[in-house]
C-alpha cells in the first residue's frame, strides 16, 4: 500500500456520488445527480392554503444522540405532504429557511434521476405521506440542532401552504477515546468478503479500511497516511480539512460487501475513531485478520438435524442392537438434508471447541473431515462423553468444487436428550445420488461407487437396518501449522 493509492482512493470518496443525506434529506430515497439551481414554488400562497393546506403537529420522541422518532398528525388526513429533518445550520444557511426550497427541490431531483423509469405519480405516491405518520431516523448528528418541518405538496410536486416547523437538539456526543469497536468479517471469498463493524458508541464517527497485511506499516503509521492523504486531497482542491474528513467517516453500525481483493492473501480489516476537524485518530486501531479463499466456494450445502441421546436409555431400548460401550455416554445422530446442488457431503465430531477459523483453517479442516469423518451418509452416529465438541460439515457439487463449512459448537447434556421413540434405527442403503461416485479420503472421490438414495424425510419407513458398528468418535487432528502462502500487495482503502 502507498500514500498515493490511500489519496486516490479518499480522493474518490470525497468526489464521489452524493447521497440523500448529501441533500439534507434523512427519510428519502438516495439521490445521486447533482446539484442543481432550485426555483422558489410559485404555488406556495394563501389561495392555496384554503384549498389543499393543512396545519401539522409535529413531536419527536426517543431522542439520543444520533437517533430519534419523528411524529405528524395533519389537521387534514385528505392532505399529502411531505415531512424530514435537517440540521438548523443547513436550513438557515443552505436554503435561507425556505422549507418549501428543500422539499421542492428534493423532488426535482427524484424525478430527475427516476423520471424515465417513474412517472411523477408514482415518484410522489413513494415519497409523501397521508395521514398520521411516524418514523424511526438513524445516523443523525450527536449534538446538533435539527429542524423537523412537515409542508403539504400538489399532485405536481409543489409546496402548497405554510409549513410546520420545530427544532430539537440530539444528545452530545460521548468521548471517543472511550468508544470500542467490534469488527467482524463473513462470507470471505477469493476476492471479496463482508465487513461488519459495530462501535460501542453510536454518535463516535470513525474511519474504516482494509489493507493487505504484508502492507501495513503499523498502526500508528496507518492513521497518519490516512490524516496525511486526506490533507493532501483538501489542499489540492482548496477545501476545508473538516469537509473531507467528514465524507469520508460513518458512525454506528455497518455492514459493507467488499469486492477486488486478491486471491490467497491476508488483509486487515481496521476502524479507529477518527477527528472530523483534522482528520487525526482519537483513539486505537482496531483490527481483525482474515485470508481470502484459494478458490470460491460452491453453492452446494446441507442441512442437519441433530439430535442426542443418553446411551443407558437406547441400551435398555434395543438391547439387541447396543453393547456397553455406549453405557453412560451420549449418543448423537445427525440427520443430512442436502439442497440441489450437494451430491456429496463429509460429517465429522471433534472434541473441544474447534470453531475458531484462524486456529482451525478450512482447507485444512475440511481435509481432517474427509479423513476422520462419515462420509455422504444420510443418518451419522457418533458416541461421545457429556462435555464440549465441536460438529463439522460441508457438502461437494457435481464436479467437485466445495460448499461452505460449518461449524457447530454442542454442549450435550442430560437433560437435553430427545426421547429414545425419536432415534432412527433404519435409514437407506445409501445416501449417495443415483450415478454419483462416493468419497475417498486419498482421491476424494471413488470411481465406480452408485447407489439408490431415500430423501432424509422418508427415513423412519425404510427397511434396512443400520449397521451395528458404532464409530466412537476421536478429535479430528487439525495440521494448524502456517504454510507458505502467496503474498500479494493490497490496497488500503477507506469506506
Amino acid at each position: 500500500m502507498t500514500n498515493r493509492l490511500l489519496y486516490l482512493f479518499i480522493a474518490s470518496l470525497a468526489a464521489g456520488s452524493a447521497s440523500a443525506q448529501s441533500f439534507c434529506i434523512h427519510r428519502g430515497m438516495e439521490v445521486t445527480e447533482t446539484r442543481e439551481p432550485i426555483t422558489f414554488s410559485e404555488h406556495a400562497d394563501a389561495d392555496y392554503i384554503e384549498v389543499r393546506g393543512a396545519t401539522f403537529d409535529l413531536s419527536v420522541t426517543d431522542v439520543t444522540q444520533t437517533s430519534c422518532t419523528l411524529h405528524v398528525t395533519p389537521s387534514n388526513d385528505e392532505v399529502s405532504y411531505y415531512y424530514d429533518i435537517c440540521t438548523r445550520e443547513t436550513l438557515d444557511g443552505e436554503f435561507h429557511g425556505s422549507v418549501a426550497t428543500l422539499i421542492e427541490g428534493y423532488i426535482q431531483r427524484l424525478y430527475a434521476q427516476y423520471g424515465t423509469t417513474f412517472s411523477l405519480e408514482e415518484i410522489l405516491a413513494e415519497t409523501l405521506s397521508m395521514g398520521a405518520d411516524e418514523d424511526d431516523l438513524r445516523g443523525l448528528p450527536a449534538g446538533t440542532e435539527m429542524a423537523f418541518y412537515a409542508m403539504a405538496v400538489d399532485d405536481e410536486g409543489h409546496c402548497v401552504g405554510e409549513p410546520a416547523l420545530t427544532f430539537f437538539t440530539t444528545d452530545p456526543a460521548g468521548d471517543p477515546k472511550d468508544c470500542t469497536f467490534t469488527i467482524d468479517v463473513s462470507h470471505v471469498k477469493s476476492d471479496g468478503c463482508l465487513v461488519s463493524i459495530s462501535p460501542s458508541d453510536a454518535s463516535v464517527p470513525y474511519w474504516y479500511g482494509i489493507c493487505a497485511v504484508d502492507e501495513w506499516p503499523g498502526d500508528y503509521a496507518m492513521t497518519t497516511d490516512v490524516s496525511d492523504a486526506i490533507y493532501e486531497y483538501a489542499k489540492e482542491y482548496g477545501i476545508s480539512i473538516s469537509s473531507v474528513a467528514s465524507r469520508v467517516v460513518y458512525t454506528g453500525d455497518i455492514s459493507m460487501e467488499e469486492s477486488g481483493l486478491n486471491l490467497n492473501t491476508a488483509y486487515y480489516a481496521y476502524c479507529y475513531a477518527m477527528d472530523t476537524e483534522t482528520g487525526d485518530a482519537l483513539g486505537p486501531v482496531y483490527k481483525e485478520r482474515f485470508e481470502t479463499l484459494d478458490y470460491d466456494l460452491s453453492n452446494a450445502d446441507i442441512a442437519l438435524d441433530v439430535k442426542y441421546y443418553d446411551g443407558d436409555a437406547l441400551m435398555a431400548a434395543y438391547p439387541e442392537r447396543f453393547t456397553s460401550s455406549i453405557s453412560g455416554r451420549c449418543y448423537m445422530q445427525v440427520v443430512v438434508k442436502p439442497n440441489p446442488y450437494c451430491y456429496n457431503w463429509a460429517v465429522a465430531l471433534a472434541k473441544g471447541d474447534l470453531t475458531d477459523a484462524f486456529t482451525y483453517p478450512e482447507e485444512t479442516t475440511k481435509n481432517a473431515v474427509l479423513q476422520g469423518g462419515k462420509l455422504s451418509h444420510e443418518v451419522n452416529n457418533f458416541v461421545c462423553d457429556w462435555s464440549e465438541c465441536t460438529l463439522f460439515a460441508f457438502g461437494v457439487d457435481a464436479v467437485g468444487i466445495d460448499g461452505p463449512l460449518q461449524r457447530i459448537l454442542i454442549t450435550p447434556t442430560r437433560s437435553g436428550v430427545s426421547p429414545v421413540s425419536e432415534f432412527i434405527t433404519e435409514v437407506s442403503a445409501s445416501s449417495l445420488p443415483i450415478g454419483i461416485p462416493a468419497f475417498s479420503a486419498s482421491t476424494g472421490m471413488t470411481p465406480g461407487a452408485t447407489s439408490t438414495t431415500m430423501p432424509a424425510a422418508d427415513l423412519q419407513s425404510t427397511k434396512l437396518i443400520i449397521n451395528n458398528k458404532y464409530n466412537h468418535y476421536e478429535k479430528v487432528h487439525l495440521h494448524s501449522a502456517p504454510g507458505h502462502r502467496r503474498s500479494i500487495h493490497g490496497l488500503g482503502r477507506g469506506r
